[in-house]
């Protein structure tokens, strides 16, 4: 029973967590960002191997499936690359309560370089 008590104690932390106040208002996709920017071109390896490390240090696999398996939270990202293009992910990425109000998707906390790597990562996916 304490167990059952804990897991339930972290799912109501993590679903108040991920409640911020970024629901209700539109999201306009910006064409060009410092992101865009930096991903034109031609992407170095290091780089992809940095947003591959991020994705799981910010634990994203906890909701994110990157290949054929079944995700029960968030959706699957295989092939991501090709249905979304860098600005939509960013802005998924950035706010994604603007993009789909009432997501549990929590909005990225890191810097431009950390979302540079993980969205060169994710574009190869």
């Amino acid at each position: 029973m304490p167990r059952i008590l804990a897991v339930l104690l972290v799912l109501a932390v993590v679903l108040w967590a991920c409640s911020e106040d970024e629901a209700g208002t539109t999201m306009t996709i910006p064409e060009k960002t410092a992101v865009t920017e930096a991903l034109q071109g031609q992407i170095d390896e290091a780089l992809i191997e940095k947003g591959a490390e991020l994705f799981m240090r910010k634990k994203c696999f906890s909701c994110h499936k990157v290949k054929g398996e079944t995700s029960l939270l968030g959706p699957n990202l295989a092939d991501i690359g090709a249905r979304m293009d860098v600005a939509t992910l960013e802005a998924w990425i950035r706010h994604p309560k603007r993009m789909k109000p009432g997501t549990l998707m929590p909005a990225f906390d890191g810097g431009d370089d950390q979302l540079i790597a993980l969205i060169a990562w994710l574009r190869t996916l």
